[in-house]
């Protein structure tokens, strides 16, 4: 231990150095004690095992299909509460026969220098242990594409947590003596921590005289900040927390050591006046703490600035005009709402105080803590704010409303599975309050009826988001007119149509206003609409030749698919395969320099069209495919089996475009007079301020391929599965002449799936495609022969044909049977490499950790007994 003091000479003279060179003495001292000690090897190589093991078989980290490190955050508490105080138990042993504490406190160091400079180390060997983890980060950037801000937040809380771990084992140390004690005591103390920021903790309490404290209970959990943290955001809140928990817990441990030394009446003196000292600067911090958190210092590591005002939501907030209040009702002091829904709550929270910050006083934000049976629940409900049910059986609130003079509007409930759109829901609602009128936007579509204006129309649950930002109209796809006082115009999938109301969307364009058409040539969820494709022609005859006229050639015989955007589906066989028909477009395939899309991230489309452009200069294709695309005859979807489509697709190396938008001049469709019948003297030639975008594609829009719905209370929410209702609101925006909410709506990426596995199974479809079409065919053709035979025999079943004929129908069958189970013999190979690179990375995974350690442990080992470079002594 001698090593642990320095002699008076080179000492410094000032108190503060003097103390700071008692912590690195001790600290050196503590270090090479752990990292020589085999035992400090044993707890590395557990604490890495049991959390790999926690992520990659209890949790199946390779099923979850996610690129992301959240699963290591949601596991390293629990395990690091099992593990830390293991390391800790022994600081401050004194045994009688290890007389290794007393020399320390013997010497000439302050003895909280002891405590920080024990800490420091313990510290370091948890941070090698947390360095340790990294082969984890190696495969999720192997498998996918993390977002690393949100990693590198992550590790920075972890590392904080760690911190306060270390630091309140060494406390219950310092109050027991005896190392399986001081385990024990440890390990209750991080519970109990770990617990405040639980679930199951609110629930505890709930019903008893501290509910009311449940809430800020959570507020001193190192898990509770972590969480926060692993989100991808390092808040000035958090770093408080984090340093001032582990100086009152290393301030504590200082305090318990001095009043071992004391005896009798003034150790327990001692001990009130130190517990005294404790809970009144714990109190300060958590002041401190609270104040912090009202304070908009967060520093965001995010991709997409997720909690960071974006500039348009700042503009809404100074141009919104006096007098918007809104009243926030959210059951705050309810112990049982999950601690999920409460930094959610506090999110929503903090942006309606930042949107009012910025208004300069002109909007107001009253908070309400709706309590069951209270004056502020019936408030709530009566305005529009709905009951939450829980599992647990009870309910809370958390919604608003906003209000200017009349107008009102209410967000009935901040979903947060909704939560990549809060920002642009909460401006919504703040800029519709702001306007002087609301946009009308007008629909035609087979698949509505004009009741669905104030209806919901099932299974097309984005005519809802439409309706909270518009004014809209459903027009019959029979009408001969328009509305005129509409300023947008949505054609969805409306195959036929008069000439009279062709010529009136003509001239809605004409008149600058903007159009959005989207045309299927396979309407697989309007499967009645499907026996009518569109075809471009010279005759203005459908929505296709008014789209040839402004520069863009629908081309829909042939239904589009790329092997590299192929989707995931299951096959009539319930067997999963890659369907290159429906298209993953990622934000690659996405154009960037036009607003509408510049912000999508990921789209879906089912057996779309293309279009061909014609030489248009404001032509711009905003989707496009792969160079691995290519078409089969829309005629082969017809009761198509995806297995079967799949086996018939090849690539051409011609990328197709699935989207464009159209920019004026446009010239009418119907020429310089509009025609026979027409009325010459109204009629509008030319516009150059109108847009039109075309999309080929209507499935596109259904809730399978863009939204799930979720059940509330009495209410239906739905929640975006990619972007897809991102686009179509962006384009409505656009085309009814307000993008200021363009650039809110998409914030990041919604899903970062491994794309390794993607690929693999891309691959492995390319190998076994030949093989796999020609026993899809077989099996087709012997199939094909059974029918035929029922048919001819006037049957519907095989046991009403003859003993001869139903005899051959047997023989065919079991003729299908090695042709199936070769079929899934090939497709079992195609999942084979996928399944065998999961089994590597998890071994891998548990293994990197240990081989880590005896890497380490081994280097350790071979400095110390290296000569040194002045002694030359071993």
């Amino acid at each position: 231990m001698t090593s642990a003091s320095l002699p008076s000479e080179s000492r410094p003279t000032s108190k503060s150095g003097r103390w700071i060179s008692d912590v690195f003495a001790v600290y050196r001292n503590e270090w090479r004690q752990f990292i020589y000690a085999p035992v400090t090897a044993i707890f590395q190589v557990g604490f890495l095992i049991a959390l790999n093991a926690c992520i990659f078989l209890i949790a199946n980290f390779y099923a979850t299909d996610v690129a992301s490190i959240a699963l290591q955050w949601t596991f390293l508490p629990w395990v690091a509460l099992v593990f830390v105080p293991a390391l800790a138990m022994r600081a401050f042993t004194d045994d009688p026969g290890d007389r290794a504490l007393e020399l320390t406190l013997s010497m000439p160091l302050a003895r909280s220098a002891i405590i920080v400079g024990k800490w420091a180390a313990g510290l370091s060997v948890l941070c090698v242990s947390l360095l340790f983890t990294f082969p984890f980060v190696l495969t999720i950037a192997y498998l996918g594409d993390p977002e690393w801000g949100v990693v590198a937040a992550g590790y920075f809380g972890a590392l904080g947590l760690l911190a306060v771990y270390f630091a309140v084992a060494l406390f219950a140390a310092a109050l027991v003596r005896e190392p399986v004690s001081a385990y024990v005591v440890g390990l209750g103390f991080l519970v109990l921590l770990s617990l405040f920021g639980w679930d199951v903790f609110g629930r505890l309490l709930s019903g008893t005289f501290a509910e009311p404290l449940s809430a800020l209970l959570v507020f001193l959990s190192p898990k509770h900040w972590l969480d926060r943290m692993a989100a991808g955001r390092i808040e000035l809140a958090a770093v408080l927390y984090f340093v001032l928990t582990t100086g009152l817990a290393l301030l504590a441990t200082t305090l318990a050591m001095a009043r071992r030394r004391l005896a009798g009446k003034a150790k327990f003196v001692r001990a009130g006046r130190d517990t005294a000292i404790v809970v009144l600067l714990a109190g300060a911090a958590a002041v401190v703490i609270a104040v912090t958190l009202r304070l908009p210092t967060t520093l965001d590591l995010t991709d997409a600035r997720e909690f960071t005002l974006h500039d348009e939501t700042r503009v809404i907030a100074r141009n919104t005009p006096e007098g918007v209040a809104v009243d926030f009702y959210w059951s705050e002091g309810q112990a049982s709402v999950p601690a999920s829904i409460r930094l959610h709550a506090d999110r929503v929270e903090r942006i309606l105080f930042q949107l009012a910050s910025l208004s300069d006083g002109h909007i107001t934000i009253r908070t309400h803590d709706v309590s069951p049976d209270s004056d502020a629940e019936e408030t709530a409900l009566a305005a529009g704010v709905r009951r939450v049910p829980m599992s647990s059986g009870d309910n809370f609130f958390l919604g608003a409303v906003f209000h200017r003079g009349d107008r009102q509007g209410v967000i009935s409930y901040f979903d947060e599975q909704r939560s990549e759109l809060l920002e642009y829901d909460v401006a919504l609602a703040i800029d519709n309050l702001s306007r002087d009128r609301t946009p009308r936007i007008g629909i035609i579509s087979p698949a509505l009826t004009p009741s669905n204006a104030t209806e919901p129309r099932p299974g097309l649950a984005f005519l809802e988001d439409v309706k909270r930002q518009y004014d809209v109209a459903i027009i019959p796809h029979f009408s001969d007119t328009l509305p005129e006082d509409l300023d947008a115009l949505i054609v969805m999938d409306a195959t036929i149509l008069k000439s009279d109301l062709l010529y009136q969307i003509d001239q809605h364009v004409m008149a600058g206003k903007g159009l959005i058409v989207m045309i299927d040539p396979h309407a697989r969820f309007n499967s009645g609409n499907a026996a009518v494709v569109p075809q471009p022609s010279e005759v203005i005859n459908d929505i296709s030749d008014l789209l040839l006229t402004y520069g863009a050639r629908f081309l829909g015989e042939g239904i589009v698919g790329d092997s590299q955007l192929a989707s995931p589906v299951v096959g009539k066989d319930q067997q999963q395969l890659n369907y290159p028909f429906w298209l993953r477009v990622p934000r690659s395939r996405v154009s960037s320099a036009h607003p509408v899309t510049a912000s999508l991230n990921d789209l879906l489309f089912g057996e779309a069209g293309s279009f061909e452009l014609t030489g248009r200069d404001n032509a711009v294709a905003l989707i496009t495919t792969t160079e691995d695309s290519g078409t089969l005859p829309r005629e082969d979807f017809k009761n198509g089996d995806p297995a079967r489509l799949e086996a018939q697709f090849k690539p051409d190396g011609k990328p197709r475009v699935i989207a464009v938008a159209l920019g004026g001049p446009f010239k009418s469709a119907f020429g310089a007079t509009g025609g026979d019948g027409k009325d010459s003297k109204h009629h509008r030639a030319e516009t150059n301020a109108a847009s039109v975008f075309a999309i080929s594609d209507a499935d596109w829009l259904y809730d399978p391929m863009a939204l799930q719905n979720v059940t509330v209370g009495d209410r239906n929410l739905s929640r975006p599965l990619n972007d897809n209702v991102t686009f179509l609101l962006n384009m409505i925006e656009h085309a009814a002449g307000n993008p200021r909410l363009i650039g809110i709506r998409s914030r990041g990426r919604l899903a970062r799936p491994f794309t390794r596995v993607a690929e693999m199974l891309r691959d492995a479809s390319a190998r076994y495609q030949e093989e796999e079409r020609k026993l899809i065919t077989r099996i087709a053709r012997v199939e094909g022969d059974i029918r035929k035979v029922l048919e001819l025999a006037s049957a519907s079943r095989t046991e009403q044909l003859p003993d001869e004929i139903r005899a051959r129908v047997n023989q065919l069958s079991q003729a299908l049977l090695p042709y199936r189970r070769d079929l899934r013999r090939i497709r079992a190979s195609m999942r084979d490499d996928v399944e065998r690179l999961g089994q590597k990375i998890t071994v891998l995974n548990l293994a990197a950790g240990p081989l880590l350690v005896a890497l380490f442990a081994g280097l350790m080992w071979s400095r110390r007994r290296r000569p040194t470079l002045f002694s030359g002594k071993t």
